[in-house]
């Protein structure tokens, strides 16, 4: 009759969908790094993190339609890694993101920049220059390719002076901002993450 069919519809719905209800919960977890949370962590400053989730969803864009998509992502990774100072991983972002037609202009400049503190100041140049033909007279696009123009000079006329790696200062962690002090300004202080560091040196 209608009153036990209505008990054994009653009893499926109540089988079904809480399984129903786990299966999205589960295929939500499945769906892995999302735009905007990679936006987020980029936004709160966690540009680390914020690289690694750009990362992960750049490498899940591989259908054609995606590309415009891909290239605003390595843009977005590109960002990141010129914040961390990691200028040869930038550069190959912005590379990714030119290739893919992202529509920035910057990206080019940023490249460049990557490229010179690389030491790529042939690649830079060019670049720079590129980047000039659509946004001329940009000051430090132009002042840019007077630097590698005279790291390439210093290249081809070597003086006698010997750099050698300061070992201390150039760890394999995060080092960077040094800062003279002292009444003889003989004591240096510098940021850095090395496991090394105690605080008092």
């Amino acid at each position: 009759n209608i009153f036990s069919k209505f008990h054994r519809m009653k009893r499926l719905f109540h089988i079904f969908c809480p399984a129903l209800l786990l299966a999205v919960l589960l295929l939500q977890g499945c769906r892995g790094a999302k735009l905007s949370e990679a936006d987020a962590q980029y936004a709160r400053g966690e540009y680390y993190d914020a690289s690694n989730t750009y990362r992960k969803i750049y490498n899940k864009l591989t259908k054609r339609e995606e590309r415009p998509l891909r290239g605003e992502v390595a843009f977005k990774m590109g960002e990141c890694y010129r914040r961390l100072n990691m200028s040869a991983r930038a550069a190959a972002a912005y590379q990714n993101a030119i290739r893919y037609q992202y529509a920035d202009s910057m990206a080019l400049f940023y490249m460049a920049q990557a490229q010179q503190a690389e030491g790529k100041y042939a690649q830079a140049i060019k670049n720079y220059e590129d980047f000039l033909v659509k946004k001329p007279k940009y000051r430090l696009a132009e002042d840019g390719i007077r630097g590698c123009r005279n790291a390439l000079k210093l290249r081809e006329n070597p003086t006698r002076y010997i750099v050698r790696n300061a070992k201390l200062f150039n760890s394999r962690r995060a080092d960077f901002c040094p800062q003279f002090l002292g009444a003889d300004f003989d004591q240096l202080y510098f940021t850095s993450s090395t496991e090394k560091a105690t605080g008092t040196k």
